[in-house]
């Protein structure tokens, strides 16, 4: 299932091999260079609202011994004033909770109102910011996809 999920999410230009290596974790092989970059450096890759990170094979990699703490994931801030969609705004924003990677296009377009979307990359163990104040309001940040963060104890899959 989970081979046929990313095929189609990730549009590549040849097939590719792919291994178990228990722990949820995966191999995946592929057969030319643009492929592993295209998945590497694409978009953060979420199937069954469950992100699928990427990264570079590392030797003696034991899959019951890995863990990530840092992901790319999309966050969104609601009622974020229309003045503010601005890629020098929306990334000191976000650099207090993470990396920023890149801008919703139809953000930086200024197409949605709705709420600014930004890629960042997050150290999990770290907290994760439920707010940010920005000239006198307080804005709510909304994680993509991390449905139960615990705010006391910084950790997912539970709130307290």
């Amino acid at each position: 299932m989970l081979c046929t999920r990313v095929r189609n999410l990730w549009g590549l230009q040849d097939d590719f091999n792919a291994i178990n290596l228990g722990n949820n974790y995966f191999l995946f092989k592929f057969s030319p260079q643009e492929d592993c970059t295209k998945v590497y450096f694409g978009d953060p890759w979420v199937i069954m609202d469950h992100y699928l990170t990427a990264r570079k094979w590392e030797p003696d990699f034991k899959a019951s011994g890995g863990f990530e703490t840092t992901i790319a994931i999309w966050v969104q801030f609601p009622e974020l004033p229309i003045e503010y969609f601005q890629e020098k705004v929306l990334y000191a924003i976000v650099k207090q909770n993470g990396k920023p990677l890149k801008i919703d296009l139809t953000i930086a377009m200024a197409t949605r109102g709705k709420f600014a979307r930004i890629c960042i990359e997050v150290d999990l163990p770290k907290s994760l910011c439920p707010c940010f104040i920005l000239g006198k309001n307080c804005y709510n940040i909304e994680y993509e996809y991390i449905y139960f963060f615990c705010f006391h104890c910084d950790m997912v899959d539970h709130r307290k």
